[in-house]
């Protein structure tokens, strides 16, 4: 059960990273933002009968509401 609890710390963000970033520090959001364009990036997806495309205004607007 620990190893699962120490993969699930290193996939946190630091809380100083947070903190910082709430604090208007541009390299701490750069981090977050980093650390979330997978996740952003999943969001993004859009299918279209037979296809699949990421809907970069709907990308843009979930970094803009994080950011």
């Amino acid at each position: 059960m620990q190893k699962d609890s120490r993969k699930n710390e290193e996939r946190l963000l630091p809380f100083e990273t947070i903190k910082a970033a709430t604090e208007g520090d541009v390299d701490a959001m750069d981090k977050i933002l980093k650390h979330y364009k997978p996740y952003i990036v999943k969001l993004s997806i859009r299918t279209d009968g037979d296809k699949s495309y990421i809907d970069e205004d709907l990308r843009e607007r979930l970094v803009l509401m994080i950011s």
